[in-house]
């Protein structure tokens, strides 16, 4: 019996060191080199310029970055500081913490599509960033946390996602995975909406609109697509969150929980096969849409934290 044992032991444990990891399969530090390679692709494919990457405190440190967008139609991006640091598999990165300061937009001289509204707006804009990403290649997941989107006066995106099917290069997530988790916080303290409304109006009427009439557009427009939604995906405690959250609408402070769930995912393919729809915001369109997703919300008003 005692001889079974010792052979039980044995094989269970030589079961274990053959379904282990081997050394080199496991993932270790990325140098800078490799964590400035995935910045360039988490940033839709800009080529990082004029900037020279050192090790801080176990971080990739780069001060003054420029990334250079491949077109005139594609911003640049600038930042005062980049701190990055992750982990490494096979020449691929498979987890990634980010740190961005003074972080700007700036449009090319070249761009001649770019509304000149929306060019000087984000003149204006400074942000801060900090997220975290990792991807599970076996499972072919990518799961982000704790992003954060710090804008001027107290404007502030958070999220987390999970995205199968997606990994550390942004256009990847986008054009090839499909959302299944989202949890997003947005807090506002009413400075943004209204430039933003109005340049989305503008395109729902006829060409040189009042801007007021502008603002008025967008938020009929938004409400007419909460009141479509259908309950199964939105139900009325969410319904009602929304629209007292339009009503405000652009001077409105205060904070926004969204969050999706949905087993089969929300992918651009499936927005882009709705965009095709004679009226994609139709109550049928938005129900075969989020067909399989649930949605709630949550509006709490009053001043930004």
């Amino acid at each position: 019996m005692q001889r079974l044992r010792n052979c039980a032991a044995l094989l269970m444990a030589g079961a274990a060191v053959c379904s282990a990891p081997s050394l080199a399969e496991q993932a270790s530090k990325a140098d800078c080199s490799a964590l400035v390679a995935g910045l360039g692709g988490i940033s839709g494919n800009r080529e990082l310029q004029d900037a020279r990457s050192v090790d801080s405190e176990g971080w990739c440190r780069i001060d003054g970055a420029l990334l250079r967008g491949r077109t005139d139609e594609v911003p640049n991006i600038l930042a005062s500081t980049v701190r990055m640091r992750g982990t490494a598999l096979g020449g691929d990165l498979t987890a990634l913490e980010v740190e961005i300061t003074g972080l700007k937009l700036a449009p090319k001289i070249g761009d001649r599509v770019m509304d000149d509204r929306l060019r000087s707006f984000l003149r204006l804009q400074t942000a801060d960033v900090t997220f975290s990403a990792v991807w599970n290649k076996e499972a072919d997941l990518l799961v982000i946390r704790n992003f954060v989107l710090s804008l001027p006066g107290r404007n502030r995106l958070s999220l987390n996602a999970e995205i199968p099917g997606a990994d550390m290069s942004a256009a990847t997530a986008l054009l090839g995975g499909r959302v299944t988790v989202l949890e997003v916080e947005l807090v506002t303290d009413g400075r943004i909406a209204r430039p933003v409304m109005q340049m989305a109006g503008d395109r729902l009427l006829p060409a040189g609109a009042d801007p007021g009439d502008a603002v008025a557009a967008v938020r009929t427009r938004l409400a007419g697509v909460v009141e479509a939604m259908p309950v199964a995906v939105l139900d009325g405690e969410g319904k009602f969150a929304l629209t007292a959250l339009l009503a405000g609408l652009p001077q409105t402070t205060g904070t926004l929980r969204l969050t999706l769930r949905a087993e089969d995912g929300i992918s651009a393919a499936r927005l882009a096969l709705n965009g095709l729809r004679q009226d994609p915001l139709a109550p049928q369109a938005l129900a075969a849409l989020f067909e399989g997703v649930a949605l709630t919300a949550d509006w709490q008003p009053g001043a930004a934290p």
